[in-house]
């Protein structure tokens, strides 16, 4: 009867884990089940989930309520509602979409049991323009795996080719399994893929509404004419507005410069002095700036929801983790850092995006200090010493450097260490880390 057993036993220790699957067996799978996003003039990838969910990045939807979404070679689905949105991991959830779909759900699948060198496959649209596009495999290998200090977050490297358009996609192991969630461009051009890991741990906490613009926005705000105040600590102020392709907006402005934003976040010229033409359906983002101290008005023939910046003016507490959020276009934080003549902070910005962080004197005029580091995806931070040179309060400034849409990060503060803390003089560290264009 032992001996029975022991064979059984041995028999199953022995029996061979799932066959590796051909690059046109993963295709065959898996691509039923990517979905091609559609806003405005740009576009990304998806993967369907259970319930009629697609997971996305947030930066592909984003500032759109509702999106187009087609699965090959023919099924669409139009005005289907952004869900929520993370704006820490990047993550975005559309749907549900309507049931019966006629499509498999993909699983995702934790990554960590894979070596390093294993192989992967990258499924997504990269630089569509069809109407209905078909999805695009590539192949390459796990490179390595990459730990950002900004919500511990993980990231899988492959050399597998990724291109504009690939946002959101799926990284896939070589048994079938969806094991990330691709969604920045590395320096190099290789692919990174946020963890499936990460997104498992993150998804009920998106399955459920915030979507993409209840952070920053009030409905009851709206109206055609605002008067704003800036000071020091309050350079930029923001709103966002609904027209449809082809439409003429006026905005007019008094004291305050206004770069106005389309739906899929490029910059539009003025066709006249005061009115803007629009090549692209959906909400468009108008932000207003002024160099110093003053009060502007600004007014237009659309109704302007402002943006409402919580992290401007908050005094940092040195010792105290501030978490903000770059919330549209050319945003920056302005922060409050009391000192007193003589000492030295060191600070760091970590996220999953260009960072820029920099320190101005009290009034907001002038820079002191300023950092870069591009590469928050890649576990490194924008980060620098400061020494208050009177006693007084400063404005830390942090912001983005190539926007697409709202980026969480964290803003650390303490007390520096002349033996470990080097201070830095203005320098601009460039290259890094972007994400995926849509």
């Amino acid at each position: 009867m032992r001996l029975r057993l022991a064979l059984v036993l041995l028999f199953v220790g022995c029996r061979p884990g799932p066959r590796p699957l051909t690059a046109a067996e993963v295709y065959a799978r898996l691509s039923p089940s990517i979905a091609h996003l559609s806003t405005g003039l740009s576009g990304g990838s998806g993967v369907l989930l259970e319930k009629g969910l697609v997971l996305t990045n947030a930066h592909v939807v984003w500032p759109h309520d509702k999106v187009r979404v087609t699965f090959p070679p023919h099924l669409e689905f139009l005005d289907v509602p952004v869900r929520a949105i993370d704006v820490d991991s990047d993550l975005a959830l559309v749907g549900p979409l309507p049931q019966p779909l006629n499509r498999t759900p993909l699983a995702l699948v934790s990554p960590d049991s894979l070596s390093i060198g294993s192989e992967v496959f990258l499924i997504g649209y990269p630089g569509e323009v069809e109407k209905f596009p078909q999805p695009a495999i590539t192949r390459g290998v796990l490179s390595r795996v990459r730990e950002a200090r900004f919500q511990n977050l993980t990231f899988l490297q492959s050399d597998a080719t990724i291109v504009g358009g690939q946002s959101g996609g799926a990284l896939v192991s070589s048994t079938g399994d969806v094991i990330g969630i691709s969604g920045l461009i590395g320096i190099e051009r290789f692919a990174l893929a946020l963890s499936a890991t990460d997104v498992l741990a993150r998804l009920p906490a998106i399955k459920t509404p915030p979507g993409p613009f209840t952070r920053s926005t009030g409905p009851a705000d709206g109206g055609t004419r605002h008067s704003v105040t800036f000071d020091a600590a309050h350079a930029r102020v923001a709103w966002y507005f609904a027209a449809q392709d082809g439409e003429q907006v006026r905005l007019e402005s008094r004291n305050a410069v206004l770069d106005v934003f389309d739906s899929d976040l490029a910059p539009v010229e003025p066709i006249d002095l005061d009115t803007w033409r629009f090549d692209v359906s959906g909400p468009h983002v108008v932000v207003a700036t002024v160099d110093g101290p003053s009060t502007a008005e600004v007014e237009s023939d659309r109704e302007l929801i402002p943006f409402r910046d919580p992290d401007d003016g908050r005094v940092v507490t040195i010792g105290e983790d501030l978490h903000g959020v770059i919330d549209f276009p050319t945003d920056e934080d302005r922060y409050v850092l009391p000192l007193e003549h003589g000492q030295r902070v060191y600070l760091r910005v970590d996220g999953v995006f260009d960072a820029l962080c920099s320190v101005l004197d009290e009034e907001g005029d002038e820079e002191l200090l300023a950092a870069r580091v591009a590469e928050g995806g890649l576990g490194m931070s924008a980060d620098l010493t400061f020494e208050a040179p009177s006693t007084g309060r400063f404005i830390v400034v942090v912001a983005e450097s190539s926007p697409e849409g709202p980026a969480g990060y964290l803003l650390r503060v303490s007390f520096a260490d002349k033996a470990t803390r080097p201070t830095r003089r203005p320098v601009v560290i460039d290259g890094g880390t972007q994400r995926g264009k849509r």
